[in-house]
This record gives C-alpha cells, structure tokens and sequence, in this order.
C-alpha cells in the first residue's frame, strides 16, 4: 500500500506537536515489517528527521498557501498513485484521488475564539466542515475530542477513531545530567513545576493564584517554575499578575526548555500542576508520570480519559480546591510515593508503537474495503 503524508510539519528550528506525533509514527512504522511504502508531500522549508528505504519525499514548490493546499498537492496525490492520504490540517484538499484520512487533535479556535482572530475562526470551521464531510475517515486524540467534533460538525460516531499518543522512551530512561541541567536552567532543590504555554486556555493565571494561596512557608520550601518561552505572547500578562501579588522571588520562568532536557526536569521536580481548561490529549502530565513526577491535573476536557487514576484532580475554576490538592500532594509524603507509582503504570500504556499499530490498522482497512 502507498500511503501519502502531508509533512509540513516538519520544518527547521521548530518541532510541533504535530510533528512530534507524525514523526514517532513514521520511526515506528518504518521499523514495523508492514510492506507499505510512505510519501511525504514537502514544501521547501520542509526537513524531515529521518531517513529510510520505506520513505519517499516529493518537494512541492509553495508560494500561495491555498494554491499548494488546493491544488498541487492533489495532483502530486494523482501523480504518485497514493492510496491512502493522510492529513494533520483542517484545510485538507478538498478534492482528492485517493482515500483521506483528516487527523483532528482539537477545535480549539471554536472553544476558545479570544486566543484567534475572527478570521481564522470562520476560516477553519469552513475548511474542517468540508474536510470532515469529505474524508474517509478521521482520526483525533481522545474521546473527548472525538465527542466535540461529533457534537459541532455532527459527524458520525462511527467515522472517528480514537487513538492516543504515544509517550516516547527519553521520558522514561534513567537520567545522569540533573545537575548540570539545573545548573543550565536555575532550578531550585524544591519546586512544582508547570510545562508548557501562556495561552488563557492553559490557566496560568489560576495556578498563580493558587500558588498565592499556599502557606507562606510552603512558598519558601517549593518555588513555581514555568517551563514556558519567554517569547509567549501572554508573557508580560502572566509576568504583571506575579508582580502585582508581590511573588517574583517565588515564581520563576526557565523560557523555553530543551526537549532533550525536559526528562531531566520531570525528574528533579517535587510536583507537576497542570491547570489547563482543555486539551485534546494533554502531553506534558503524562510525560511527567512516565519520569516519576506525581502530578495534580484539571479534571476537564480529555485529562481524566488520559490520566485515569494516576493524577490527583481539581476544578480548574475552583482557586480554593486547586491550592488545596497542590497542597495536599506536597504535604503527604507517602501520597506523593504513591501517585508517583500509579504515574509510571500509566504511562506504559501509552507508547508510539502502539499509537502506529492502530494507525496502520486502520489505514490498511480503508485500503481493503476498497
């Protein structure tokens, strides 16, 4: 089977979620002795991370966006003859020679229309309403996406499958620079940690004055770090709150961590807070889990379905319950030993090889009920 994949993900300097995804499934599928052949439709700034016999990379020259999207990218579909393609954007071709497979992690810019302009919003529901109607299938990230396009797009259950990502093995090999890790980075000897954006739906703002809440000695014991860039937009808004309530020698930015530090970090923090109002899958908890880090989580969106009883939860709303279970974890000793063990169970069950046996699944079906 020649199986197309969209593969702009991929480009220099930056490493999406997205690509991240694409990227452990194509390392797990190349591996796999499934005899199919992949093709990436690149653009010019496209850099793949990997190289093998299984992968073919065709180069399409972008300059209009909607031009690539609409119209050379089906016809490099045509040309290679592809059975099944595979696509992580909204604005999948609207036309196209071959089976499509429509990759939905979320609809965030519909749940939260302050973070994008007007223009974007009515954009992707366009383009998501057609490419969900036309697709073959569609594949999202938890059952808590899959229930969201079900109910605004009023696609069929039975059209989605469900399939969850895949934590990758850095995050749970034994590591040998924490110090020099602090080091680079700062870290106190005690902290709760948070990884991960500054965006309203992320609800920094909550976990800051939850953390305000906590008993003054507690704050001296374990500092807050954000593991956020510097260079996010809602920076100066978090940064003007931690002053305003007098904790800028309590509350710390590392900006952006190294990917290949963060298991590092994972593993020196006392507790990792994760506040967010929703996620369609929720990768930093579950990567905390599988270096050992207990967690508290938000008990919306798709973080119970993910985190199971492996994460001690609050209402994101709720200031008082979110400080009180932060508090809660850091006070019992013995609770933090425990949740620490359910974590590392749980996740083992999410691994990329068997995120890419679903995936292949499920294309090799579209290919043969054809």
């Amino acid at each position: 089977m020649k199986i197309g994949i969209e593969a702009r993900e991929f480009f220099s300097g930056k490493m999406t979620g997205i690509g991240r995804y694409l990227g452990h499934f194509l390392q797990c599928a190349t591996a796999s002795d499934r005899p199919h052949e992949y093709v990436l439709f690149c653009n010019q700034n496209t850099q793949v991370p990997l190289n093998h016999p299984k992968l073919k990379k065709v180069i399409i020259q972008e300059r209009v966006t909607w031009i690539w999207d609409q119209i050379k990218l089906p016809l490099h579909v045509a040309r290679e003859r592809i059975d099944v393609f595979l696509t992580p954007y909204f604005k999948a071709p609207i036309f196209s020679s071959s089976y499509t497979v429509l990759i939905i992690n979320d609809i965030m810019p519909l749940l939260f229309p302050e973070e994008s302009g007007l223009f974007r919003r009515l954009y992707f529901r366009l383009m998501l309403g057609i490419a969900a109607r036309r697709a073959t299938k569609i594949m999202t990230i938890s059952e808590n996406s899959r229930d969201d396009i079900v109910r605004i797009f009023k696609v069929p259950v039975d059209k989605i499958k469900v399939v969850h990502l895949g934590i990758e093995e850095s995050f749970r090999s034994s590591e040998t620079r924490i110090e020099e890790i602090r080091r680079k980075y700062a870290l106190p000897r005690k902290f709760i940690l948070y990884v991960g954006n500054l965006k309203p739906h992320k609800n920094v703002k909550g976990l800051i004055e939850a953390y305000e809440k906590l008993p003054a000695k507690m704050k001296e014991e374990y500092k807050l770090i954000l593991g956020a860039p510097k260079s996010d937009k809602y920076c100066p808004g978090i940064e003007k709150t931690i002053r305003e309530r007098r904790l800028i020698h309590d509350i710390l930015f590392t900006g952006f961590i190294e990917e290949r530090d963060l298991p590092a970090v994972y593993q020196m923090s006392s507790l990792f807070a994760f506040p967010s109002l929703y996620e369609g899958f929720g990768f930093p908890p579950l990567e905390a889990m599988a270096c050992g880090c207990p967690v508290v989580s938000s008990n919306t969106s798709s973080m119970p379905e993910i985190l199971g009883e492996a994460a001690l939860f609050f209402n994101p709303n709720d200031i008082e319950e979110m400080s009180l279970v932060i508090r809660q974890m850091l006070e019992d000793e013995k609770l933090r030993n425990n949740f620490r063990q359910k974590g590392l169970e749980r996740a083992k069950l999410f691994t990329p090889e068997k995120m890419t046996r679903i995936i292949i699944s499920l294309l090799e079906s579209i290919s043969v009920s054809s």
